[in-house]
């Protein structure tokens, strides 16, 4: 199924948060947040000047070395399941960003 994906380059007013915001955050539940000030984004046409339509294309299985601190990282952060799609998500930012 294709997806929307955003344009990193374009240059959007993103607000800064906090680290106390941040856990404030986290630790609230999906009924106690509050949506109503949150835009429209499916009406907003700068939204669709930047976004693309993303296909999934065939995973291809591979093997490969990594650094044993790069391995660490990525199972550490994805809680050892989904380290390696972590992993291709970072490789097809790269790609994206450096084929704009």
């Amino acid at each position: 199924m294709p997806t929307t994906k955003f344009n990193p380059k374009n240059t959007v007013d993103i607000p800064k948060f906090s680290q106390e915001q941040i856990k404030k955050f986290q630790s609230l539940k999906d009924d106690q947040l509050d949506y109503s000030d949150i835009d429209d984004f499916a009406s907003n046409p700068s939204f669709w000047k930047y976004a693309k339509i993303v296909k999934k294309s065939p995973k291809k299985q591979i093997s490969f070395r990594v650094d044993e601190d790069v391995l660490k990282y990525f199972k550490e952060k994805s809680k050892g399941k989904g380290y390696q799609t972590m992993m291709n998500e970072v490789l097809k930012s790269y790609l994206s960003y450096n084929n704009n």
